[in-house]
């Protein structure tokens, strides 16, 4: 068999694959995953060594990907992974849009509070309005409160 017959052959089954078997496996960059991962584990367990961040990095992909295991969860850490599957990094991105969101939340109730404390020294109550304001100037919230506001 030459290759030229062989090459035929092998785009003959890509081609007679289902839709569904072409696209089942799509697998994303192992090195986008691993910094996602490395950042995940500095929102998770700021300031805390590596293996606190690896159990709480796997007690949260497990609500997203109940089959992942500890092993692979430090694969993808320490960037050991050969490929990563689109669950795995969608999974990875949400998680650390709701951790980014989280932090955003926090740091706006820090704010608030600062804000009434600043009120309740002239005397005055903290309105919605003086809220929102605070909001749009600190730039964390929008409008609506949800989400990143723009600066």
């Amino acid at each position: 068999m030459n290759d030229s017959s062989r090459v035929e052959s092998c785009s003959k089954n890509a081609e007679s694959r289902s839709p569904g078997q072409k696209g089942r496996r799509m697998m994303s960059s192992v090195s986008a995953a691993h910094e996602l991962t490395r950042g995940l584990g500095d929102l998770l367990a700021p300031d805390s060594p590596c293996k606190v961040k690896l159990d709480r990095l796997y007690r949260e992909l497990t609500k997203r990907l109940p089959k992942i295991t500890r092993r692979r969860v430090r694969a993808l850490f320490f960037a050991e992974v050969a490929r990563i599957d689109y669950e795995e990094m969608l999974a990875l991105k949400e998680l650390r849009a709701e951790e980014e969101l989280k932090g955003a939340r926090r740091q706006f109730a820090a704010s608030a509070i600062v804000l009434a404390s600043h009120y309740a020294e002239i005397g005055s109550t903290v309105d919605r309005d003086a809220l929102l304001e605070m909001g749009r100037r600190h730039g964390s919230m929008d409008l609506s409160g949800n989400g990143r506001g723009s600066r």
